[in-house]
């Protein structure tokens, strides 16, 4: 939720301490009377879109009279659209989003539209490991299977994201060269996997397990502390 200062009043309205006092006081007090969005910046049926839909109604539950949360699927650019999408909401509580470790990467090359250090943080939904896997219709079933090829093709979510920078540097570590295919979600990459449109991928354990348990990706290795 973005911790910014309110926009200026428009012509004719009160500004804070003008008069609008007791409105907000009491605006603050029944808080929240509304529906809140929850929005994620990435496509739905996605890791973040799986644990945004499962913290919803524990969210709703925990506040007063158990208001409505819906979940808003807002994609693009990596997350930056959905990302920029709440830190430009009014500053009320009824917006919120769920980011990635990668959010903070288009804030340090100085490509976002918000301010981390500007957000109100709430509370962490994750802790992932990371999980390469092969395409069957690649052949690969070891990092020799890919040195051998030379170059393989990586579906990502995108060059900012954790799963895209991460893809990057395995690739510089281990010696081998990537073909990097961005798609809008984890859900199309890991389509775009199974189909055999690219030869890795690289997601949280809970994004792949169920895909590597019934055979249908080759899991590589994982990426861990």
């Amino acid at each position: 939720t973005t911790g910014e200062s309110p926009p200026p009043p428009a012509e004719g309205e009160d500004a804070p301490g003008e008069g609008g006092t007791e409105n907000s006081q009491e605006s603050q007090e029944d808080y929240p009377n509304q529906e809140i969005t929850f929005i994620v910046p990435y496509s739905a049926g996605g890791g973040y879109d799986i644990l945004a839909r499962a913290a919803a109604p524990i969210i709703s539950r925990h506040l007063p009279g158990q208001p409505p949360v819906v979940v808003k699927n807002v994609t693009g650019a990596g997350g930056q659209i959905g990302v920029t999408e709440m830190y430009r909401s009014k500053p009320d509580g009824y917006t919120m989003a769920t980011l990635s470790g990668g959010s903070v990467i288009p804030q340090i090359v100085g490509q976002a539209q918000y301010d981390m250090h500007k957000m109100e943080w709430i509370g962490t939904l994750s802790l992932d490991y990371y999980v390469t896997a092969a395409s069957l219709n690649s052949g690969i079933k070891s990092l020799e299977d890919i040195l051998a090829k030379g170059e393989v093709t990586g579906g990502l979510t995108g060059l900012s994201t954790l799963d895209g920078v991460g893809s990057v540097i395995m690739a510089e570590t281990m010696g081998y060269k990537l073909v990097p295919i961005s798609h809008d979600g984890s859900q199309e990459a890991t389509l775009a996997a199974i189909r055999g449109d690219v030869d890795l991928i690289t997601y949280p354990f809970n994004v792949l397990l169920d895909l590597i348990l019934d055979g249908e990706l080759t899991p590589l290795w994982v990426s861990s502390p």
